[in-house]
């Protein structure tokens, strides 16, 4: 006798994440390894009115792949349009931002190697727009931001200040937090 053979959906074979990060905006941050060797994060972003703030990820090398919908994705002060099945490398250290264009959803795959604790740094953020603690554009208010760039530095820095500015700007602003008994939520 012949044996059947049947195919198991995809969704069937790809294991669960390990956690899920959703944002009140609708961002769903799904992390599906999260080791010393690599982090892994599949996420759906809306369509955004202005890219992320330039940053840079200091110890870990960084692959965005665009699984569907369509990226400005500037890498070094170079803009590249990315679309679904396109990918984009970023050394560790390289500054970029990106914006999710056209009128579909992002959803996308990055991977960073060696692992960090980015998905840290969703999480906080995440918490911050549940709490109603970012500004209309999306980003936090002094305070908040201060905090959070102290707690994430070492996955997340951003680049719109040169590093000794930021680190000022960064001791003011949990400075500030303390006297006034803020803390991230």
């Amino acid at each position: 006798m012949t044996p059947t053979l049947t195919a198991e959906p995809i969704a069937a074979l790809t294991p669960p994440p390990i956690e899920t990060i959703t944002f009140a905006s609708g961002q769903r941050h799904e992390v599906m390894a999260a080791d010393a060797d690599h982090l892994v994060i599949v996420f759906s972003v809306a369509p955004m009115d202005r890219p992320n703030v330039p940053h840079v990820h200091d110890d870990s090398d960084e692959v965005f792949e665009v699984l569907g919908g369509h990226l400005l994705f500037t890498l070094n002060g170079v803009a590249h349009h990315l679309a679904a099945g396109d990918s984009i490398v970023i050394p560790h250290g390289a500054e970029h931002s990106w914006q999710v264009v056209g009128d579909q959803d992002l959803q996308a795959r990055v991977t960073f190697t060696p692992g960090c604790r980015f998905h840290d740094f969703l999480r906080d953020l995440a918490a911050l727009e549940r709490a109603g603690r970012l500004r209309a554009d999306g980003a936090p208010a002094f305070r908040d931001f201060a905090l959070l760039q102290r707690r994430h530095w070492a996955h997340l820095r951003v680049t719109k200040l040169p590093r000794p500015v930021l680190r000022a700007v960064v001791v003011v602003g949990v400075t500030c937090a303390t006297l006034t008994g803020r803390r991230l939520p």
